[in-house]
């Protein structure tokens, strides 16, 4: 059985330590909370994001996941005017960029604050959208990059283009 654990779980300054009691239990990969590790995560450097991802592959742990995506962003929601769902969107689109160039897998949305439906009729909440098959391809493309090392991922492609 593999096993994951969440970055949430202790402060950040104590990454090596909790490193090395995971590989200790057996754990072979942690999710990642994207503003735990950057309060701008948009704003990190590729350097900044490979560094993250060696330092827990050089540690026998590999970024299984990501979570809590829109975590310190309640201004961004998908069901708001369409300028809202745009930014939404180009964040969201920001952070596969950046969790496929960590390698992570599988990207957990949850954000429950940020898919409230406010005054948007439930029907037009429940129907597909362009943005969310967008979303969804989008994040079929983090899948071809997690399995190559950091080098390989070029950050001149983006995670998805809306044309």
């Amino acid at each position: 059985m593999k096993l994951a654990v969440s970055n949430i779980a202790w402060p950040m300054e104590h990454d090596a330590a909790v490193a090395d009691v995971l590989r200790g239990l057996g754990v072979t990969g942690i999710e990642v909370a994207p503003t735990k590790v950057w309060p701008r995560p948009l704003e990190a450097t590729d350097a900044e994001i490979d560094a993250y991802r060696r330092f827990w592959d050089d540690r026998g742990i590999a970024i299984a996941a990501a979570q809590s995506l829109l975590f310190g962003r309640p201004d961004l929601t998908l069901f708001e005017s369409d300028d809202t769902q745009r930014r939404t969107l180009e964040y969201l689109t920001g952070i596969i960029r950046l969790c496929g160039r960590l390698g992570a897998g599988a990207l957990v949305f949850g954000s429950p604050k940020n898919r409230r439906v406010g005054s948007m009729p439930r029907s037009m909440s429940l129907a597909p959208s362009s943005s969310t098959s967008i979303l969804a391809l989008s994040c079929s493309s983090t899948q071809s990059a997690r399995s190559r090392p950091p080098s390989e991922v070029s950050p001149e492609t983006p995670a998805l283009t809306t044309s």
